[in-house]
């Protein structure tokens, strides 16, 4: 009986520590530096998640058109072009630094670091990496935040989403 309860409370201490870990994971998340690194990875990878992390007046350009959808038709209708899928213009960031220049209880203003490499698949970096043959992008940029209903979002103009 005495092994069975020393078990139940090892459980019990488990499960506190996950949900105590995911209650600081998610806190850290609502940081300006968190969102904008979790945008930007979204943003270079062409993933349509990136407008949860838009503002209300960013999410619809001047036409009220989707900026999100208009990015990546432009990306797509760019690829095609080229003679490429879409996917071709993948980048993954390798590195990120954020810098707060300001900030206060409505806004924010960061500036982003970026080294970004194409991210067509992982064989494709490794043998890039092992001949030298892979390029790499260097990305400076400074980002606008605002504060919606206590969350950080994406201000307007970042990383080039249209207007």
């Amino acid at each position: 009986m005495e092994i069975r309860c020393k078990k139940i409370s090892v459980f019990v201490v488990l499960v506190m520590g996950l949900c105590l870990t995911a209650s600081f994971a998610s806190e850290e998340s609502q940081s300006p530096d968190q969102v904008i690194k979790d945008f930007a990875s979204a943003y270079y990878m062409l993933d349509p998640v990136m407008e949860e992390y838009l503002c209300n007046d960013c999410k619809e350009t001047e036409n009220e058109v989707n900026a999100v959808d208009l990015f990546l038709e432009i990306a797509e209708y760019e690829a095609y072009n080229r003679g490429f899928k879409k996917s071709f213009l993948r980048k993954m960031p390798l590195f990120v630094e954020t810098k707060v220049l300001e900030m206060n209880d409505t806004s924010a203003r960061v500036k982003v670091d970026l080294i970004l490499t194409r991210s067509i698949n992982p064989l494709f970096r490794a043998v890039g990496y092992i001949f030298q043959i892979q390029n790499v992008y260097d990305v400076e940029e400074i980002v606008y935040l605002v504060n919606e209903e206590g969350h950080w979002k994406i201000g307007p103009g970042a990383f080039g989403l249209p207007k």
